[in-house]
């Protein structure tokens, strides 16, 4: 059983978003980490195609696409997904959380708390992390409050073996947030009737 009640979680502090986005709906939608553009497709100022840039020495394939079946798996409310993605003795100080159960039931009981949260990709520096949007009802828009991280564990199929929310977000050029989709806002709103029984 998780060791805390809902209402012991730490806040979320969604009275002053870290960013406040101008969110275009209209706009195209965000390119997937798996679709990204090929660097080798990049043109020079001269018009030929770049090489490929190496890739820096703290990058992890393995980071990175653990990061995003995390992000799916989080959105869709997935936890068997979840579960899939952690080590049986993951731990979390945020969640005060000791092993795998533990975690999932404390993300379960934070959405029960704040149901519109949602994550996506992000990057600080070379390390991805998942960052963390509110939905702003009265303005139909997602608020920056926050981002998780994690650490994997040196198996063969490396899983996460630590998982932590930090609200302060670093203000510099190397933090990059994909902020969320109209999609995710009639997601949550499909959600919220399903939830109500309406």
């Amino acid at each position: 059983m998780y060791p805390l009640n809902p209402e012991d979680l730490p806040d979320i502090d969604i009275t002053r978003p870290q960013a406040d986005p101008d969110l275009d709906f209209d706009s195209d939608p965000l390119t997937d980490v798996d679709e990204a553009a090929d660097p080798e497709e990049a043109l020079t100022p001269t018009g030929e195609a770049s090489p490929k840039a190496p890739l820096p020495e703290s990058y992890s394939v393995e980071m990175d696409n653990t990061m995003v079946g995390y992000v799916e798996s989080f959105n869709a409310r997935d936890w068997e997904g979840v579960t899939d993605l952690l080590a049986e003795d993951a731990t979390s100080e945020f969640f005060q959380a000791a092993n795998a159960e533990e975690l999932v039931e404390g993300m379960t009981e934070l959405l029960l708390r704040y149901p519109t949260l949602v994550v996506t990709r992000g990057d600080l520096g070379n390390d991805p992390v998942a960052a963390a949007w509110l939905l702003d009802q009265e303005l139909d828009r997602y608020g920056l409050v926050g981002y998780f991280r994690f650490e994997l564990d040196d198996g063969d199929e490396p899983l996460i073996e630590n998982l932590e929310y930090i609200e302060e977000v670093p203000d510099t050029p190397s933090a990059v947030f994909e902020p969320p989709e109209a999609s995710e806002i009639a997601e949550w709103e499909d959600w919220s009737l399903a939830e109500s029984g309406e």
